[in-house]
């Protein structure tokens, strides 16, 4: 009964049919609409979790760096993203130019700059001693390899918003 149309419910019931019809229907809208107000108010909730009670601390992800579990910081301050654009531009001078990414003036200081202002685990102590090591290119590969996880992770965060936005 509660699934008639109108049309179907006033051809076919009679008037004390029809109007325990509109009680029932009635009464679905409001636990409908009920149990709508319920689940925004449960995705609200999760979204402030996320968005803004999460301290940076919480807002980390995991890259295997030789065979070890690193954290890293996926949320960006200003500083943070004009050190990564810095960078971006250097790679695209090096591409213009047909040259060596290592061969750029100050690259590597701002690979480090920004590797160690995102890692909880390293600082630029730890970078410089692991460029000494590996050289900048193997440097490098790191930055690409934290880069590769970070954007998944923003790409997840950002689907999350975007879920909640769109209900």
């Amino acid at each position: 009964m509660a699934d008639m149309s109108i049309e179907t419910a006033n051809a076919e019931l009679d008037d004390s049919d029809f109007e325990r019809w509109k009680k029932v229907r009635e009464k679905n809208l409001k636990d409908q609409a009920d149990e709508n107000r319920q689940k925004w108010a449960e995705r609200d909730e999760e979204a402030i979790d996320t968005l803004i009670k999460s301290g940076r601390n919480d807002l980390t992800t995991t890259v295997n760096i030789f065979g070890g579990e690193y954290e890293f910081f996926v949320s960006l301050d200003r500083e943070q993203r004009q050190i990564f654009n810095k960078i971006k531009d250097k790679r695209e001078l090096a591409k213009s130019e047909n040259r060596n990414i290592e061969n750029v003036d100050g690259i590597s200081d701002l690979v480090i700059d920004f590797l160690s202002s995102i890692s909880k685990d390293f600082n630029r102590e730890d970078w410089e001693k692991l460029e000494g090591e590996l050289g900048f290119v193997g440097l490098y590969d790191v930055f690409i390899k934290v880069m590769k996880v970070f954007k998944s992770e923003m790409d997840e965060k950002q689907e999350a918003v975007k879920k909640f936005r769109n209900g």
